[in-house]
């Protein structure tokens, strides 16, 4: 009776735990809508605001795709601007709306697609806690990219379905079913550019790889087992050769038919640099900063107390990956071969960025998620012998760890039995850092990012209040207008406020095409933003000649008015 009476309080604290990590994903899923909510017109710049400007232009074209638009290195094919464009068709003209609308569905899929893979791993709950986290906005750089600025948001979805798809077709399961869904996805993605294949199919096939020649060795040695291991290392290699494939016809398709009928920059232009240890080493440290540091902030603060929780969470991220890899061979077959794809992933991104004349340590979110899921693999493992029973035919291959026992035969008591008797507890410290991080990101939202200009607020929240509809700006300080004021003022961007008549200086570049086709008739503004020149030096730019134009100053912004664009040829001829 006392033995039922155990197994029965733990499923029962098995239970509460599962309803404890959903309710954790849902509030973290209504604390992201409230940020955005609240800080919408703080931490929208132009980058992020491009993607619902094209939304908002296939809303009116149709289509997913249109030739009346500058992307930037890639050709979104199946995007956020998909979405937007249907939720256009209900808030035509309240842009936060149709973010928090788009982020509600991201949300979801984000959470169903990181499922589905990890479910496929029969790590169901490891994949719920890694899920729960994914919903808050734990980091700047997260909420900027991925939850609120939605740029990575697609990238994670698709990714998380192929390697979903992938493991579920390995284990021998509709294998052509899931073959024939990799091809489609992965085709699909491959058309959009090569950042897909770059972070999910290039690490899988090169996983495959590894794989396969381990297998190679097994059989060389004799290994007992190695003939079954043989086996589905051939079926590991041929599913992570079909995405892989697929995904570079697509690209070639970009590459050679796509880029001459649509407007988009390559980015095969990125060059190598010098190879340098202590660069491998940054990079690696860049991707741990991601888990909610929050960078200057008071070191005696209530941020930099938070900080102190997040470091805790960054030691216990990095124990899990250690004590993981450690008991490597005491995991089932395919959480093994999800562990190598983590590591192949983790090799290829550290090479990759370390060695790239451009990087930002953003590049390192789509591997992020693969980090909670080892995280949650090391809560959910410690203290058991592993997740699977090993024959005693395939010991070789394995390589068994033998028992921490004593002289008696009896388990010693370890850390990690400690950590997984109280493995509750455990969640719940995880679930306070990743909370707290989030406060603090809510206190101050914006990573520090050079190229970013959040300091012209005033004279966008003037502007919303004008009569202007048609404006030109730099690229940091044009889309932004835009979309903070619901699409209501055209915005062209150029590369020089001072030729703006000039056709040529419209900067192409996640803008209309029609901007360098057409200049705009009537009134317009000019804004000029002390991020792109030196109020204090008037001869930087001709335009601050024209101060009788002058309708709005701050010393963050200045606006000038003209009633055509003859009245700005005029004024600036008259400086010369």
């Amino acid at each position: 009776m006392s033995e039922l009476k155990t197994v029965d309080n733990k499923n029962g604290r098995d239970k509460k735990l599962n309803i404890f990590m959903w309710a954790f994903m849902v509030l973290g899923a209504l604390f992201t809508l409230f940020l955005i909510w609240k800080k919408d017109f703080y931490m929208e710049n132009s980058d992020i605001a491009s993607d619902m400007i094209l939304g908002k232009l296939l809303s009116q074209e149709g289509g997913i795709l249109s030739k009346n638009w500058f992307y930037s290195t890639e050709l979104h094919v199946i995007h956020t601007q998909l979405v937007y464009k249907l939720l256009f068709y209900i808030w035509p003209d309240n842009w936060l709306m149709v973010r928090l609308a788009a982020a509600v569905i991201f949300l979801i899929l984000i959470v169903s697609s990181f499922l589905f893979m990890t479910r496929a791993l029969g790590l169901e709950k490891e994949g719920l806690l890694a899920a729960s986290i994914l919903t808050w906005p734990f980091g700047q750089w997260y909420v900027r990219i991925v939850t609120f600025g939605q740029s990575y948001v697609t990238y994670f979805i698709i990714a998380f379905i192929s390697m979903g798809l992938f493991f579920r077709a390995v284990q021998g399961k509709k294998r052509l079913i899931y073959a024939v869904l990799l091809a489609i996805i992965s085709f699909a993605a491959g058309l959009g550019g090569v950042r897909l294949l770059m972070i999910c199919y290039a690490p899988l096939f090169a996983t495959s790889l590894v794989v396969v020649c381990f297998a190679h060795f097994a059989g060389f040695a004799g290994w007992r087992g190695a003939k079954e291991f043989g086996t589905s290392a051939k079926a590991a290699f041929i599913y992570a050769l079909i995405p892989f494939v697929f995904s570079c016809i697509g690209l070639g398709i970009n590459r050679k038919v796509l880029c001459e009928k649509y407007h988009f920059q390559d980015q095969f232009r990125e060059t190598w640099r010098d190879f340098s240890f202590s660069r491998i080493l940054d990079t690696l440290s860049d991707s741990l900063t991601l888990f909610g540091w929050h960078a200057e902030v008071g070191f005696v603060s209530w941020q930099g107390l938070i900080n102190c929780l997040n470091f805790l969470l960054i030691v216990g991220i990095i124990i899990s990956i250690i004590f993981v890899y450690r008991k490597f061979w005491r995991f089932q077959p395919i959480v093994q071969l999800f562990l190598v794809y983590t590591g192949m992933l983790t090799l290829i991104t550290t090479v990759v960025l370390s060695c790239s004349n451009k990087y930002y340590s953003y590049y390192w979110l789509p591997v992020i998620p693969y980090f909670l899921v080892i995280l949650g693999i090391g809560v959910f493992n410690a203290g058991k012998d592993g997740i699977r029973e090993i024959p005693e035919d395939k010991a070789d291959i394995t390589n068994s760890i033998p028992e921490n026992t004593d002289d008696n035969g009896t388990k010693n008591k370890t850390v990690a039995d400690y950590i997984g008797n109280y493995r509750n507890v455990v969640c719940g410290l995880i679930a306070a850092a990743i909370a707290f991080a989030s406060v603090s990101v809510y206190a101050d939202p914006n990573p520090q990012d050079q190229y970013q200009d959040y300091a012209i607020t005033d004279a966008i929240e003037w502007l919303k209040n004008s009569d202007y509809e048609q404006g030109f700006g730099m690229f940091w300080s044009s889309n932004v207008i835009k979309a903070l004021t619901n699409g209501r003022i055209d915005m062209h961007t150029v590369m020089d406020i001072d030729h703006i008549d000039d056709i040529t200086s419209e900067y192409p570049w996640l803008q209309e095409v029609r901007h360098t086709e057409e200049l705009p008739e009537g009134r317009f503004f000019v804004i000029v933003s002390a991020r792109d020149y030196d109020f204090g030096n008037q001869s930087s730019a001709m335009i601050f000649g024209m101060s009788d134009h002058l309708v709005y100053g701050s010393d963050s912004a200045y606006i000038y008015g003209f009633e055509s664009m003859d009245d700005f040829v005029n004024a600036r001829n008259a400086l010369w």
